[in-house]
């Protein structure tokens, strides 16, 4: 019986600890995790390829005034795996990482762009809220490989 009951306890358990997921109605952006799931991180593709200049930006309603729960933007999954993937002509990718999530529900976002299109806009939670906006600018130049020059003998 004490068996049956400690397995019923954690699953209450783990259920009351799950991070729940808002909805979702961007076809650039997903929510994930890292770390075999300890960590919440929120993804954003862009929306073609053989793009070389970005400028990201990303409004999230959270609930509440926790203005630290969303972390900067950042190169996904590295920046040299960013770098890669542009230079094999496929589409961009950044993140931001969830932090210090409060009533186990992770921002919502409600507005993304890349440079200066709109690629989805949502209606946030409802009040009590904070807005948090985050952006970044990045550009990845291709490395000019230099033919060498015959030696010119005098």
């Amino acid at each position: 019986m004490s068996i049956a009951l400690l397995v019923c306890f954690l699953i209450g358990l783990n259920v009351a600890l799950a991070v729940g997921k808002p909805e979702n109605n961007c076809n650039y952006f997903r929510y994930s995790v890292t770390d075999h799931g300890r960590n919440h991180i929120g993804i954003f593709t862009a929306d073609k390829a053989n793009i070389k200049s970005f400028y990201w930006q990303a409004k999230f309603s959270v609930h509440g005034a926790h203005k630290d729960q969303v972390d900067q933007i950042d190169p996904f999954p590295s920046t040299r795996e960013l770098a890669d993937d542009i230079k094999a002509g496929r589409k961009a990718e950044v993140s931001v990482r969830f932090q210090n999530i409060e009533n186990n529900e992770l921002p919502k976002l409600i507005f993304f762009a890349l440079n200066g299109k709109t690629l989805c806009r949502d209606t946030g939670y409802e009040a009590p809220v904070t807005t948090i906006t985050v952006g970044r600018r990045m550009s990845f130049q291709p490395k000019e490989t230099r033919t060498p020059r015959p030696l010119e003998i005098f």
